[in-house]
């Protein structure tokens, strides 16, 4: 196969007629353009997009793929399974979903379904695993936000201010060059500083809401477009503080991005980056940064399902082929406030509602059994009672779905000590930060237990 290039500084992408076995790969230059006063050296970046196992889910006939790109869509884009962009929200119809920033690309090896009938309501458990992660969705779509490539949507909602030392604008509305330009993961929008000083001693900032651990930063410096590159001022040598911690970065004066390893134990709710050192421009004396991109270790999974949907399990009887070990659900207000649910088939149930900083405000648990178990199959289970009927019949929004999250907040009763908590959970570490319990859960434990020793015994005989 022979592929023709253009001299310019940009990608371009090798289609195969179809799917290609191969073991060997070889790339050998026919030709080159030449470049005056250069080195006589060819530089090039190859990648592959190779091709995972069919997904077998195929529900409606949908050919899925087994790979998601959005390289060539402006801006944060949502990409369902037949491939169409759906740029605001998911539609109701869509099966899986996966939100992926510009550039970003999911490999979906499996994805599987499970059917669940509620009395006579039939629905699914979709699980689906990647590359990155596996997940679960109840019923409805899955919507899989893998942190390494951060939707801008979802990364501004952790940042709680974006600071800088200054940024050109014509007047106040102006906000072309805003420092947020520099975290939004366009390399077509940037931030540019101040006249004074060429840009030494600028700086960049955000402050997130919780502590963040992040396994490298990418640093584009100045702007990224080939006609404007060399007019502005770039970065030769700069400072990074992740709150405390310092990090010395020295750049080249090419158009190419720097990758900032950082230390796994690090842990940071501010990121600030101060100029040292510039690259003088040819046209205008301002630093410019195009870029500053964070690889969080922190994967999110929001599940959604029709908001009325979930009330209707209480005093139901669900059957299963194979149920997910846990589920949780927030229903998320206007005022910042939310409902949190989490359950699973082992005998726990919680709820608790959070005031708009996030702090439990209220909560109780419940406890249900399983019934039909066999051959360490669970056949199926029915709640004991109408399940937190105070809580569900009391939560109003005009929003047609509520969002699952799978960390933040858990509610949890151990079979065996019996006690009951609230923990605040932060990070893909699972570390506990918070435990708060109360002495009525530990009462109503106690009765719980008392009343399901007496039913395994029945169960026994």
């Amino acid at each position: 196969m022979k592929a023709d290039f253009r001299d310019k500084i940009e990608t371009q992408s090798i289609g195969l007629p179809k799917v290609v076995n191969f073991r060997k790969f070889t790339f050998r230059i026919d030709d080159y353009y030449y470049s005056e006063g250069g080195s006589g050296n060819c530089a090039a970046e190859i990648q592959f997009f190779l091709k995972g196992k069919r997904i077998p889910i195929d529900i409606e006939n949908y050919q899925y793929k087994p790979q998601y790109s959005t390289e060539r869509t402006a801006g944060s884009a949502v990409v369902n399974t037949d491939g169409i962009s759906l740029l605001d929200k998911p539609d109701a119809g869509a099966k899986t979903v996966s939100r992926l920033a510009k550039g970003a690309r999911l490999n979906l090896y499996e994805m599987t379904r499970s059917p669940v009938q509620i009395d006579n309501t039939c629905s699914y458990w979709f699980g689906v695993e990647n590359d990155q992660f596996r997940g679960y969705c109840f019923g409805y779509y899955l919507d899989i936000l893998d942190s390494g490539d951060t939707p801008n949507y979802s990364f501004n909602s952790m940042v709680k201010d974006f600071n800088s030392s200054g940024f050109l604008q014509k007047d106040e509305s102006d906000l072309r060059f805003h420092p947020a330009k520099a975290f939004d993961g366009d390399p077509h929008s940037f931030w540019i500083g101040n006249e004074k000083n060429g840009g030494i001693g600028d700086y960049l900032e955000i402050i997130f809401f919780k502590p963040q651990q992040c396994g490298e930063i990418e640093i584009r410096p100045g702007a990224f477009q080939e006609d404007l590159f060399g007019k502005y001022n770039r970065v030769k040598k700069a400072t990074i503080r992740l709150d405390a911690f310092p990090i010395t970065v020295d750049f080249t004066d090419l158009m190419e991005s720097r990758v900032v390893k950082i230390p796994g134990d690090i842990k940071f709710s501010k990121f600030k980056i101060t100029i040292d050192e510039v690259y003088p421009g040819g046209a205008y004396n301002r630093p410019c940064i195009s870029d500053i991109l964070f690889d969080l270790r922190s994967t999110s999974y929001s599940f959604r399902i029709p908001i009325g949907f979930l009330p209707n399990l209480s005093g139901k009887s669900i059957h299963t082929a194979a149920l997910p070990y846990f589920y949780s659900v927030s229903y998320y207000f206007p005022d910042g406030t939310y409902v949190a649910i989490f359950g699973g088939y082992e005998k726990h149930m919680g709820i608790w509602k959070t005031d708009a900083e996030g702090n439990v405000e209220t909560y109780a648990a419940k406890r249900y059994y399983i019934k039909g178990i066999g051959d360490g199959v669970d056949t199926g289970m029915q709640f004991e009672s109408q399940l937190f009927e105070d809580y569900m019949y009391t939560v109003e929004t005009s929003n047609n779905v509520c969002k699952f999250n799978m960390h933040d907040f858990t509610i949890d009763i151990n079979d065996e000590t019996g006690r009951c908590g609230v923990y605040e959970i932060q990070g893909s570490d699972s570390e506990v930060r918070n435990t708060m319990l109360t002495p009525e859960i530990e009462k109503y434990i106690e009765e719980k237990k008392a009343r399901y020793k007496e039913f395994i015994e029945q169960n026994r005989k």
